[in-house]
C-alpha cells in the first residue's frame, strides 16, 4: 500500500519500489495545467498532434477523393473539385482530415491540398 511521509522532507509519496518527491509531482502539475491553458485558450494554434489548429486549406489538384478514414480501402463519401476550401483538422501520415464548409469531416491524400494558411 502507500505511507504518506510527513516528516521525511522532501518525500510526497512513497509506493513499494517507488518515491515521488514533490518537485517531480508539481513539475508534472504544471505541466498538465499549461497544455489544458494552451488548448483552451481561443486563438491558440497549437494542437498536440503538432499541427495548426483553424487552418485553410484548398484543393489543389483537378480532384480529391474524400473518405471517412484514412485509407485508401475505405469507401468514397466525396470528390472535391479544385478550389474547394476546407478547414485542416489534423494530418496523419499522407492523408490530411479536413472540415467542408457544409460541417463534413472527411480524410483526403495530403498532396491533394495546399499548405494551410493560418485562419485570421
Amino acid at each position: 500500500m502507500s505511507e504518506e511521509l510527513g516528516d521525511a522532507g522532501h518525500d510526497l509519496l512513497r509506493l513499494p519500489g517507488l518515491v515521488i518527491d514533490e518537485m517531480v509531482l508539481a513539475v508534472a502539475a504544471t505541466a498538465l495545467l499549461v497544455l489544458v491553458i494552451v488548448r483552451l485558450l481561443p486563438g491558440t494554434d497549437v494542437q498536440f498532434r503538432g499541427v495548426p489548429r483553424f487552418v485553410k486549406v484548398q484543393v489543389i489538384t483537378d480532384s480529391a477523393i474524400a473518405r471517412a478514414r484514412p485509407s485508401d480501402s475505405e469507401p468514397v463519401v466525396a470528390t472535391l473539385s479544385r478550389g474547394t476550401e476546407a478547414t485542416r483538422l489534423e494530418q496523419s501520415g499522407e492523408w490530411t482530415r479536413i472540415e467542408l464548409p457544409d460541417g463534413r469531416r472527411v480524410w483526403v491524400r495530403s498532396a491533394a491540398v495546399s499548405q494551410p494558411r493560418p485562419t485570421p
